[in-house]
């Protein structure tokens, strides 16, 4: 959920405002993600992200 709204253009602090929860967790999945997806940015991780729902 993050990335997809990482991917729609909102910040961490917008994020973390439209679920309800803190800045501090939206950045704890952001970087679980990126890992997850082998990624070393955020766009990098988003773009993995969109090939991945994509296909």
């Amino acid at each position: 959920m993050c990335l997809d709204l990482l991917g729609c253009g909102l910040r961490t602090k917008a994020i973390a405002q439209e679920l309800g929860i803190s800045v501090v967790t939206v950045e704890l999945h952001l970087r679980n993600a990126r890992t997850k997806l082998g990624a070393a940015t955020r766009d990098q991780a988003l773009m993995l992200y969109r090939a991945k729902t994509a296909s």
